[in-house]
């Protein structure tokens, strides 16, 4: 909202960082606004100094972000919120996608273990259908071979 303050944090070297789904470049510190419009019209007053202090959780770049699994972030998002720190547009939607990714990645473990265990099935069937053959056909030939040969006189 248009409502919300700034905060500054100060970061170990100068980047690019998560700044509310795009990435900005600047000389040591990140400002996260509601409007980037809205943000010159603030003044330093506005500063929150809750996320000043040192115990602050420390503004992480998008791009490291983006290589953590759903567990890492998910704990940098549970920091954010015990340090009573809002959570970034961009580390709320990269939580978001991770968290639909892993869902369809479950749920295709899930269908690929159907699918094997009916296929571990059929090859069940398959194997005793074809051993149920194979003995038939064993008893057909032993019972062939137990049969005097035939002798056809051609006159």
């Amino acid at each position: 909202s248009l409502g919300a303050k700034m905060k500054a944090t100060p970061v170990a070297s100068a980047g690019i960082h998560h700044h509310r789904g795009r990435h900005r470049k600047n000389g040591g510190t990140v400002v996260a606004a509601a409007a980037a419009s809205s943000s010159a019209a603030r003044s330093n007053s506005d500063i929150s100094p809750a996320t000043t202090t040192s115990s602050s959780v420390p503004l992480i770049p998008i791009t490291t972000l983006q290589r953590w699994n759903l567990e890492q972030l998910e704990a940098h998002v549970k920091q954010l919120r015990d340090a009573k720190q809002s959570v970034p547009q961009s580390v709320a939607l990269l939580l978001a996608d991770t968290r639909r990714k892993e869902e369809k990645r479950h749920a295709k473990r899930l269908a690929n273990r159907k699918s094997a265990c009916t296929s571990r099935a059929r090859k069940k069937a398959l194997i005793e259908e074809m051993t149920k053959e194979n003995a038939k056909l064993r008893r057909q030939a032993l019972i062939l071979s137990y049969l005097p040969d035939p002798v056809v006189v051609i006159s």
